[in-house]
């Protein structure tokens, strides 16, 4: 048989084939790739890279709500990235437009912490999407217990997955058997023969199966699933409508059985139930298309090692299949177009509270808000090494990223956006309580954040340039008060001393400098109520005059750098940074002292 003819049958088979499919499969089973479902979706474009910092920042304080999310990504080809599903498929996780929710709660913690629900993962990406689901959005949102709105019909639901997965895995075998097609030396009685045999040998199958403990699933499904591909080829390039539905029913029994065994991994065993309905249909469409995928439990990134990565698994060959696009097309299959998970972790348990967006089809479901540089990555200082190449990029203050401080800017240039201040993006500062309550509310908010708090006491204590204390004051008042400014030691010294110094804490200078916002914001919140001073409040002044004299004895010494080496550029990075942290510190000296005089008053 030439190829022109044997592709001819080919066609003939899969046309006729996918009559009994689903509406989720739209093409020949090789073409369910990344690279098919990138061409396939809908792509939304709205370039805002060129605005500058602010206008992003506004933009998204506009946007944050309940509908909103933010999807931080890379380029693929050499464009500005569209929002649309990306041609790589590195996981094996269901393949769209990953996002995180993008609410009050979500942006504080990718400010204060660089995450979102201790998930960190793409953040640091050079560009982030901004969108809003529509209204005419078929979705699945999922609470941090596992409670869901699916209210489907579960049997009906599990059934068209399993039928989905059959008719599509049974053309995806005639594909590959192309060699094979060809009946013309069969009379129609042979043929006949031939599928009454099959017919037989299925049946036998499916009686025994269900008489004695069948094999694992994936056995039982290969196994059909090749009977039905070899019965095609004798009924008229069609499954037999009586094998098809027996063998999906009993499959969709067994699923359902795999689904309330320890294989689920949403199966509670102490309770021996599914976490929800969903969780059965979401299992089961996992394993399916691990069990149909060209490369079963080989995803890019190992599930037990997320940095196991491997860049060969990105690029897949046309028609190789792989797991995450398959697993979208059964999620399709029963109408999901995206899925919300708030805090289970069913997406993904390393990344609790994250979105996916099942753009597999023209269907417009979303409303891009923009395209933007992302704001919010900041450079992580680990090493003078990471210090240079962070202020060889950028030496200016927006590479520290979005600040607290800088969303209160917007807000108070922006009075439509009032209203967050009441939000949990600032936790509200109530004037009703009376003064030694609000003190205590003060401190508890001050320590709440361990970590930060006990960051800077320590801080105060092993570095040998800045005072940096916080404490109560000892008569029981709860007065906070702070102790800012140089220490005596770095002070008195000689400038050759001071470099070396500077030199030795630069790497606890660097630690502590992404979270001086937390003070301030503090500091502003409780301004002018009473609830903190600065320590020797009547020496302020002079400390402040002593800080700038410092700062500028050392950018002096600064400006005579010559660059000429390496040594010299990085003494020049080490200085810069700290003359930035430095000027920090006097502005937060300078609100606190500020703020002791207007209680004074």
């Amino acid at each position: 048989m030439n190829n022109s003819l044997k592709k001819s049958i080919l066609k003939s088979y899969i046309k006729e084939f996918l009559q009994e499919a689903t509406s989720a499969i739209i093409n020949p089973a090789s073409n369910i790739t990344g690279r098919t479902q990138h061409q396939q979706s809908a792509s939304y474009r709205e370039n805002m890279t060129n605005v500058d910092n602010e206008v992003t920042l506004l933009k998204v304080l506009e946007n944050v709500g309940d509908n909103c999310f933010i999807s931080f990504i890379d380029e693929y080809d050499e464009f500005i990235p569209r929002l649309e599903v990306s041609p790589n498929v590195s996981y094996g996780t269901p393949h769209g437009n990953y996002a995180y929710p993008l609410n009050v709660n979500s942006l504080k913690d990718i400010i204060e912490k660089g995450r979102i629900g201790g998930a960190s993962f793409a953040i640091d990406r050079p560009y982030f999407h901004m969108f809003k689901k529509s209204n005419s959005l078929n979705f699945i949102e999922i609470q941090s217990g596992g409670n869901n709105n699916y209210s489907g019909n579960l049997e009906k639901d599990l059934k068209t997955i399993v039928h989905t997965s059959v008719i599509y895995h049974t053309a995806r075998l005639l594909e590959r058997e192309k060699n094979t097609l060809s009946k013309q030396n069969l009379t129609d009685t042979d043929s006949n023969i031939k599928l009454k045999e099959i017919k037989k040998k299925l049946k036998r199958r499916l009686m025994i199966s269900n008489i004695t403990h069948p094999d694992p699933f994936n056995e039982e499904f290969l196994f059909l699933t090749k009977l039905l591909a070899e019965s095609v080829k004798y009924n008229n390039n069609r499954i037999p409508s009586d094998i098809l539905i027996e063998s999906v029913d009993y499959l969709t029994k067994l699923a359902k059985i795999e689904s309330f065994s320890q294989s689920n991994m949403f199966f509670k065993t102490r309770t021996k139930e599914a976490k929800s309905d969903f969780h059965i249909l979401y299992f089961v469409c996992y394993m399916l298309s691990n069990i149909i995928t060209d490369n079963p439990g080989d995803p890019a990134f190992e599930a037990d090692d997320p940095n196991a990565f491997d860049v060969n698994k990105i690029n897949e060959p046309q028609s190789e299949i792989r797991q995450g696009p398959i697993f979208t097309m059964l999620l399709n299959s029963i109408d999901i177009d995206f899925i919300n998970d708030k805090g289970s972790g069913t997406l993904h348990s390393n990344e609790p509270i994250q979105a996916v967006y099942l753009n597999s089809s023209k269907k417009e479901k979303v409303v891009l808000i923009g395209t933007f540089n992302n704001i919010f990555s900041t450079k992580k200082i680990n090493s003078i090494d990471d210090l240079f190449s962070a202020y060889h990029e950028s030496s200016s203050i927006s590479s520290k990223g979005v600040t607290m401080n800088k969303i209160v800017n917007i807000l108070e240039q922006n009075p439509q956006l009032n209203n967050l201040f009441g939000t949990e993006l600032f936790d509200d500062v109530k004037l009703k309580h009376p003064l030694e309550d609000l003190r205590e509310k003060a401190w508890n908010n001050l320590t709440k954040k361990e970590s930060k708090f006990f960051d800077f006491i320590l801080f105060h204590s092993s570095n040998k340039i800045f005072n940096f204390n916080m404490y109560l004051e000892r008569n029981g008042s709860k007065l906070i008060v702070f102790d800012i400014g140089f220490k005596e030691k770095f002070k008195n010294a000689s400038i050759d001393r001071q470099l070396l110094m500077i030199k030795n804490d630069i790497q606890k200078i660097s630690k502590i400098e992404n979270s001086l916002d937390y003070i301030s914001m503090f500091l502003k919140k409780y301004s002018g109520k009473d609830v903190y001073s600065i320590k020797a409040p009547h020496k302020a002044m002079q400390q402040s005059v002593q800080l700038n004299e410092s700062i500028t004895k050392i950018q002096d010494y600064l400006a005579n750098i010559q660059l000429a080496t390496k040594k010299e550029k990085e003494e020049f990075m080490t200085i810069k940074l700290f003359i930035y942290f430095a000027e920090e510190i006097l502005r937060i000296l300078s609100i606190t002292w500020h703020s002791t005089l207007k209680n004074s008053k």
